[in-house]
């Protein structure tokens, strides 16, 4: 019978995996839009963040954890329609989603704990609508709001950030990037900001 823990951890498992001999851990890629959960020993969780909010929760009893990475604060999803292929790039979905996956291999929502990540200011076409902290703001009000305790938060700024999060000890190591990597994120964040208007874009038409 495999425990709630395994269960969790194999969640977290894809072909991107790698290990790291500094950490002596299997390291998992989180990428935007993504989430991820996990319970298993010498196992972390990693993503890269510009203007994105990475929340990492965890059942510290439990000892099983996880981590998303959204782009935008609200979905503009309408009342009665399901969620689109781009809805975990929102907060709003991205944080139930996390929960719920984290409820479901075990977790008690109860005694979750927080902490938060990103939320920079690098990329000139999200600058005019600050959106690193508006995520961030987001991420903060909706924790609140569930009454989910932050222990730990670093956020804003204008470099990007790596974070590395084991679930299993509630670890989080965060390095912020080389200035001369912040280009190559900001163009990665564009891209997909670029999609998702496309796609908005491209239903409104089809809805007419």
């Amino acid at each position: 019978m495999i425990d709630e823990g395994a269960r969790a951890a194999q969640a977290a498992r894809g072909q991107n995996s790698y290990f790291d001999k500094r950490f002596e851990a299997l390291i998992h890629p989180v990428a935007p839009g993504a989430h991820a959960i996990n319970g298993a020993a010498n196992e972390m969780l990693s993503t890269v963040l510009g203007s994105c909010i990475a929340v990492c929760l965890r059942d510290e009893r439990r000892r099983i954890g996880g981590i998303n990475h959204f782009m935008l604060p609200m979905s503009s999803e309408t009342a009665g329609q399901g969620p689109s292929r781009d809805a975990m790039l929102y907060g709003d979905t991205a944080m139930e989603v996390l929960i719920n996956a984290l409820m479901r291999a075990g977790c008690d929502r109860r005694h979750l704990e927080a902490k938060v990540f990103g939320g920079a200011k690098i990329a000139a076409v999200f600058d005019q609508s600050a959106i690193g902290e508006r995520n961030a703001q987001f991420a903060m009000d909706f924790l609140a709001h569930e009454k989910i305790a932050v222990r730990s938060r670093d956020t804003g700024g204008s470099s990007p950030r790596r974070v590395l999060f084991e679930p299993w000890s509630g670890r989080a190591l965060v390095q912020h990037i080389d200035p001369l990597a912040t280009a190559e994120v900001a163009r990665t964040e564009a891209r997909h900001q670029a999609q998702i208007s496309a796609r908005r874009t491209a239903s409104i038409v089809e809805m007419f």
